[in-house]
């Protein structure tokens, strides 16, 4: 619910290129760029490797890194009267610079037609830097008012809270809300032991490990956060799964 906002006229081009995937050898790239008129911008690059020295071995690895710098990121709403243009509520955004670097590795080894094992790790490190706080100013438009320098007064305190008043000496009260920079460091991985102990029924061991931590930054530094990640405590799950199939 809200009023209707306009989009800003933009778009983008990618581009994929890959090598001859019959070859045990295969690598990849992905890579796109996106843009609006108001000054949004976006990339993704995706190399990709594959490899495959035997038959019974395969190793893939897909690092991402996509970088944003958004310029109507939604923040919050605060209830007004005096709003009345957006229909009694001061709509918030902000600009954002997002990072995000992420590296997907998955191994697949049989070892014999009864027995293989599957190994899958994700570690991401991401960031997010909010600025230039804004009021969305009408509907069926993109326009916005930023606090401080377009309309209005924006402060904040040691603690991270922001102060508005979005209308410096007018009647109209000032609301609060909290600082939405972030910075996300976590792992996911997961390593699956199959045996086909008999013809259609199999022993599943399962190993999952999960680390995950937050700061409040806005800064990507990829020594400081892979440090981090790496000495976060894990949370690691052991699963035995069993199936019998009946039949003749």
């Amino acid at each position: 619910g809200g009023p209707v906002a306009r989009r800003a006229q933009g778009g983008g081009t990618q581009l994929t290129v890959s090598t001859d995937r019959r070859k045990p050898y295969q690598g990849g790239l992905f890579t796109s760029y996106s843009y609006n008129v108001a000054g949004g911008r976006g990339v993704n690059f995706q190399p990709s490797l594959s490899m495959r020295p035997s038959t019974a071995l395969k190793i893939s690895l897909g690092p991402t890194f996509s970088w944003t710098h958004a310029l109507a990121q939604y923040v919050t709403a605060s209830p007004d009267a005096l709003a009345t243009a957006t229909y009694g509520s001061r709509y918030v955004f902000a600009t954002l610079e997002q990072k995000q670097l992420a590296m997907v590795t998955r191994v697949d080894w049989t070892f014999t037609p009864t027995l293989s094992l599957q190994l899958f790790a994700q570690p991401l490190l991401a960031s997010g830097h909010f600025h230039d706080y804004k009021q969305f100013l009408k509907p069926r438009a993109f326009q916005f008012g930023i606090y401080g320098r377009d309309i209005g007064t924006i402060a904040r305190d040691p603690s991270g809270l922001y102060t508005v008043d979005p209308d410096g000496a007018g009647p109209a009260p000032s609301f609060k809300f909290g600082d939405r920079d972030f910075n996300e460091r976590s792992l996911r991985g997961n390593a699956v032991f199959r045996w086909e102990y008999r013809p259609g029924s199999a022993l599943f061991l399962v190993w999952q490990q999960s680390r995950s931590g937050f700061i409040q930054d806005g800064q990507f530094d990829f020594s400081r956060d892979f440090d981090a990640l790496t000495n976060l405590q894990p949370q690691n799950v052991f699963v035995i799964k069993g199936t019998w199939w009946i039949g003749r």
